[in-house]
């Protein structure tokens, strides 16, 4: 049996963070514009915006918390573990580090790992990328490899560094 519909009406769901979609409705009946409309809008507009904002919360507050996690755990680490973005710039560090190094965390962050090691993070990500170094191929996003490390001091020391993709 075909459908016929007399009427529809539409609004965008932009709960402030950009229009998510359309909500449209359909009716046997002829709906007129008028006061009920717009009322019966404001009302589902309302409680949708609500429950977006509410689940958007809720997912910031579990990224927080996940965030928080990751970082005790990086922190508790009995080795030595940095994290840098694809740019070589360091993100983060543990104590660790700092230890091994003879750097603050706040020497370290934001500054290109180029400072600890004596090879380029271009380079190394290339060399090891293009399988020029001895590396182990762990998975098919984790290489490792052994080379030579820079501190504050300038005293050099041979480390593993390990590549994940992450």
């Amino acid at each position: 049996a075909e459908m016929k519909f007399e009427s529809a009406f539409g609004f965008p769901v932009d709960p402030g963070m950009g229009t998510l979609g359309v909500f449209v409705f359909f009716n046997k009946t002829r709906i007129e514009k008028g006061e009920n409309l717009v009322r019966l809008t404001d009302i589902i507009t309302s409680q949708i915006g609500s429950i977006l904002h509410r689940k958007h919360g809720e997912q910031l507050l579990l990224l927080k918390e996940s965030e928080e996690w990751m970082r005790s755990i990086i922190e508790a680490a009995p080795t030595g573990i940095l994290l840098t973005d694809v740019d070589g710039s360091i993100l983060q560090i543990n104590e660790q580090i700092e230890e091994i190094f003879h750097y603050e965390r706040s020497e370290l962050l934001n500054k290109n790992i180029d400072i600890l090691l004596n090879i380029s993070s271009q380079e190394l990500f290339e060399r090891v990328s293009d399988g020029e170094e001895e590396t182990e191929l762990i998975t098919t996003t984790t290489l490792r490899g052994e080379y030579l490390a820079v501190q504050k001091d300038g005293n050099t020391l041979s480390v593993e560094v390990g590549l994940s993709k992450m």
